[in-house]
């Protein structure tokens, strides 16, 4: 996975492998469009339905999932390092990764994210 930060996008890119697993392709997020981004452990219930995707507990949880709070896409694995990007507009209201540069990544889109009036 590779996430790329410009003036005005974050682009999520997935490998073959990723999109497979995910069933779902590279993601383009305009930075107007996140409201908050965190590198919490995010939360999970067994309230979830997972609608297309892949799921081997411990291992990988990755796909499109309807939750309490909405439309999530996951993309995690065992890897302990979150970054959980909350979206304000569209179809997901969050899309929640493992990857190893989650601080470095979350400081340059916070840096880039203009507030709302």
């Amino acid at each position: 996975m590779q996430i790329i930060v410009d003036d005005d996008n974050v682009r999520i890119k997935f490998n073959t492998v990723e999109k497979i697993l995910g069933v779902h392709g590279s993601f383009v997020i305009p930075l107007n469009n996140i409201s908050f981004i965190h590198t919490d452990i995010p939360k999970q219930s067994f309230k979830e339905l997972r609608i297309p995707g892949t799921c081997f507990p411990g291992l990988i949880k990755a796909g499109t999932y309807f939750t309490n709070r909405g439309w999530e896409f996951w993309y995690t694995t065992r890897n302990n390092s979150f970054l959980n990007i909350e979206l304000k507009n569209g179809f997901y209201k969050r899309i929640i990764l493992s990857f190893n540069e989650n601080e470095l990544i979350k400081n340059k889109v916070r840096d880039k994210i203009r507030p709302s009036n």
